[in-house]
């Protein structure tokens, strides 16, 4: 069985609070999209993106980021969305997710 952590962005990156909102549900929706397909593949997948999707407000980000990061742990592999990792146009929280990965010597499927 391989589990893979998906790397997704969640945030939107406007300033404007409904332009922001309104990335972060394409986001969800691209999280979703790649999960699928991931799991029509045979993989289990983990979508941090997707386990608290629109769960804003209801404890600090950081019981969020942290339990992305435990799960990180316990996958086989990291699947990003972003296909050139190197240039480090994703969010803080996947640059995160792919530092850490690559720390633990996790394969990396972009």
């Amino acid at each position: 069985m391989d589990v893979v952590y998906l790397v997704s962005p969640y945030r939107g990156t406007s300033s404007n609070q409904f332009m922001a909102w309104i990335q972060r549900q394409l986001n969800i929706h691209n999280a979703k999209k790649a999960a699928k397909a991931l799991w029509k593949k045979g993989y289990y997948v983990f979508s941090p993106t997707m386990n608290t999707a629109n769960f804003d407000g209801i404890t600090d980000d950081d019981k969020f980021l942290n339990f992305g990061l435990e799960m990180l742990l316990r996958c086989d592999a990291v699947v990003t969305l972003d296909t050139d990792r190197k240039k480090l146009e994703c969010s803080l929280g996947c640059k995160e997710e792919i530092e850490l990965a690559e720390l633990l010597g996790k394969k990396i499927i972009l």
